[in-house]
């Protein structure tokens, strides 16, 4: 039983880490995009939430390539 509550409280772990950075991540794509688009292009102020759902989409549409150490 204390093997698994280790192994279940190594998994919250990571998956905070994750969750905390998808937010962080979020917050600097939002920062950059005011910086950077709505001056020069003069698209509109995007909100948080607008920004991270357009990061999921476009994680969705774009995957990134993943590399596998198994040699064929």
């Amino acid at each position: 039983m204390e093997e698994f509550l280790a192994a279940l409280g190594g998994c919250l772990v990571v998956f905070f880490i994750v969750f905390l950075s998808l937010f962080i991540y979020a917050a600097i794509g939002c920062w950059l995009w005011g910086l950077i688009m709505v001056p020069i292009f003069g698209l509109p102020v995007l909100g948080y939430w607008q920004m991270f759902g357009i990061m999921w989409l476009l994680r969705l549409l774009i995957p990134t390539p993943t590399f596998s150490s198994r040699k064929d």
